[in-house]
């Protein structure tokens, strides 16, 4: 049986076969256009995985991108080929397993994927992975938003910096349910070409903290802002982008951001969709010396941990 492997030269005519026919799972990836799986492939081999989205094969079968967040310990799926259907099952859940190994092996301890349908088949498929679900989003977008609505900038907003590490781990935990931040860290940023960050500080607190993605075809936004804050510091992120093209702006609101979503609908974002957040953990294969021929009978042996391929 074939095994999951790192992409190489050799599978190029594979990601040509099925670069069209695969099922993307990263929504924030619209503002940059159509997904290229190949040109991704080839830009994150040609420079010797530093960074960007990198690619695992199944001989022949099928393929499987990720892309690693900031701290190196965790990662997202983004990307899966062939596209789902019921003679794709396998291929699935093989190509799912064999990136939890390599991964977990690279000390990733953490892995992430968004998901539209709780109760579609392919969410079962990750389940039997180990993923599970830990949260839900909703996607907004924004077409034309006055600057009549958004009001005057009052320059709220800077740059992070080198020393905000603290208050924004004070941000992030008094907004978060604690379910949540077992999963996630705050360290554990995604990882995006042209990412810029800002926060709101008020009385030397941090309140609330703003990623933008500008794209091509759209920009993103992501904040996470104190709930007594919510819809006045919306309003500053999205001024933000009036130094940036004209263009559709999304931005996500997780289950538990009820002041968010609706600040985002009243400014005049539209809902899209909704999808379900899962995560699986791993452990990673500790490496262990070659056993020595005498060895003290008063030592116990230790335990090796490795990653789970159990359907569990």
């Amino acid at each position: 049986m074939s095994q999951v492997r790192s992409f190489g030269l050799g599978d190029i005519p594979l990601l040509w076969r099925l670069g069209g026919k695969g099922t993307l799972l990263d929504a924030e990836s619209v503002i940059w256009g159509a997904h290229r799986p190949l040109v991704k492939a080839l830009g994150n081999y040609l420079t010797f995985n530093r960074g960007g989205i990198y690619t695992f094969v199944l001989d022949g079968e099928g393929f499987i991108q990720g892309r690693d967040r900031a701290s190196g310990l965790a990662c997202d799926i983004v990307y899966i080929a062939p596209s789902w259907d019921e003679s794709s099952e396998g291929i699935w859940y093989r190509l799912l397993e064999g990136l939890c190994v390599e991964k977990g092996e690279e000390r990733a301890r953490r892995i992430f994927v968004k998901l539209r349908e709780e109760e579609s088949e392919e969410v079962e498929v990750f389940r039997q992975v180990g993923f599970r679900g830990y949260a839900r989003r909703q996607i907004f977008r924004g077409d034309e938003i006055s600057p009549k609505i958004l009001g005057a900038d009052k320059g709220s907003l800077r740059p992070r910096r080198a020393g905000d590490e603290w208050g924004l781990q004070r941000l992030y935990s008094s907004v978060t349910p604690r379910p949540v931040q077992q999963v996630e860290r705050p360290e554990d940023t995604p990882l995006y070409p042209m990412m810029r960050e800002y926060v709101a500080e008020e009385e030397g607190e941090i309140i609330a903290y703003f990623c933008l993605v500008p794209g091509k075809e759209g920009h993103w936004m992501k904040a996470v802002i104190h709930s007594q804050a919510e819809k006045r510091l919306v309003r500053d992120g999205l001024r933000l982008f009036s130094a940036l093209k004209a263009l559709p702006i999304y931005c996500e609101a997780r289950g538990y951001e009820q002041g968010l979503r609706s600040a985002l609908r009243e400014i005049g974002f539209g809902y899209l969709f909704e999808e379900l957040l899962m995560v699986k953990h791993t452990t990673a294969r500790a490496k262990v010396p070659a056993a020595q021929p005498a060895v003290s009978l008063e030592k116990k042996a230790e335990g090796v941990h490795t990653i789970s391929s159990s359907k569990g």
